[in-house]
């Protein structure tokens, strides 16, 4: 985190949290904003019909949640470690009140808020303007971002991530992402090293997202 941030948020204890502890249920009313500061934080949803949705995932060095509902209305978005995490909770009061006297951090959040917008809007025009297997595209050039670690000419994705997660991601059913990611094997983009998957030739793999 910047120098704007340090000072603010070293007056705030940090919490640690195991992998898939959940840290913001569903319709919980809370009144804090978190600062993630080391691991990784899933945002995700239930449809009606139960399938679970994670449009977003909170790197290190990030706030969360970032949308306020007003008072009235109810957040229904769950928040759950993904890796074990640390987090600082803030009132999002005080939080508002120092980014308005404070411009370069206000500055940093502001931009993590359109990083945010930005990707979920992203998503949304694949979603409705393509198909399933751009989609998962999609969804693997976001994994690399954050979990790539490149390996001469090959990128490992650095969690295992299986097809259910993805699909979950990506908002599709588990079958679907099945078929997508064996057409990608089989045009040799991807492969699997010990359960995680492994991007053999990432150019391309871009280029499937523009056709």
């Amino acid at each position: 985190m910047k120098n704007a941030l340090e000072t603010f948020l070293k007056e705030y204890k940090s919490t640690l949290y195991r992998r898939k502890e959940r840290i913001i249920l569903p319709g919980e009313n809370t009144n804090y904003v978190f600062y993630l500061a080391q691991g990784f934080v899933t945002q995700s949803i239930l449809s009606p019909n139960g399938n679970q949705f994670t449009p977003y995932i909170f790197a290190p060095q990030t706030f969360f949640p970032l949308i306020w509902p007003p008072d009235e209305e109810i957040d229904n978005y769950e928040y759950e470690s993904l890796t074990p995490v640390e987090v600082s909770k803030i009132p999002k009061e005080e939080l508002s009140e120092y980014l308005k006297i404070n411009p370069q951090a206000a500055g940093i959040f502001n931009r993590q808020l359109t990083n945010y917008s930005l990707e979920l809007l992203k998503k949304l025009e694949t979603r409705v303007f393509s198909d399933a297997f751009h989609l998962v595209v999609l969804t693997l050039l976001d994994l690399i971002k954050l979990f790539g670690k490149y390996e001469d000419r090959t990128i490992l994705i650095e969690y295992w991530f299986t097809h259910h997660d993805i699909a979950n991601i990506s908002g599709l059913s588990r079958e679907v992402v099945t078929k997508q990611m064996t057409k990608l094997a089989e045009k040799k983009l991807i492969s699997y090293k010990s359960h995680f998957i492994v991007i053999d030739d990432f150019k391309a793999l871009k280029t499937e997202l523009e056709i």
